[in-house]
């Protein structure tokens, strides 16, 4: 990473967060928090299942990682937590996964590792 990756995540990522920011809860086995988080713009991907075709809708989130904590402990994205948002018409859940068999639940946005970008997926949608 270079430095302006480091950069960006010092000074842009808390512009945008708070400019478009959302409040989301994140969920653990642990317990769940609300959290602040920018979201990006929804992906919908084909994955084969059992050898048919399966559209998987896919959101990540961008969060700084000192807000991951629980009970006093820092926790880092795990599969099977979730996530859950509002937008105009719907309440979303997202379980947090890697998008692929060689990847992570999330990914460093710089080296530092103060922001995380976390993937999901859409496991449930209700109307508000």
């Amino acid at each position: 990473m270079t430095f302006a990756d480091e950069f960006f995540a010092a000074v842009g990522l808390p512009v945008l967060e708070d400019q478009h920011g959302q409040v989301g809860v994140y969920a653990t086995d642990a317990g769940e928090i609300a959290v602040t988080m920018i979201v990006s713009d929804p992906e919908t991907r084909q994955l084969w299942e059992a050898e048919l075709p399966v559209a998987v809708n896919r959101l990540d989130f961008l969060i700084e990682a000192s807000r991951l904590v629980i009970g006093g402990q820092l926790f880092l994205p795990t599969k099977g937590h979730t996530i859950s948002i509002v937008t105009e018409d719907y309440e979303e859940v997202y379980e947090v996964l890697a998008p692929g068999s060689d990847m992570d639940c999330y990914e460093r946005v710089n080296v530092s590792g103060t922001w995380l970008r976390v993937h999901g997926k859409l496991i449930s949608r209700s109307a508000v």
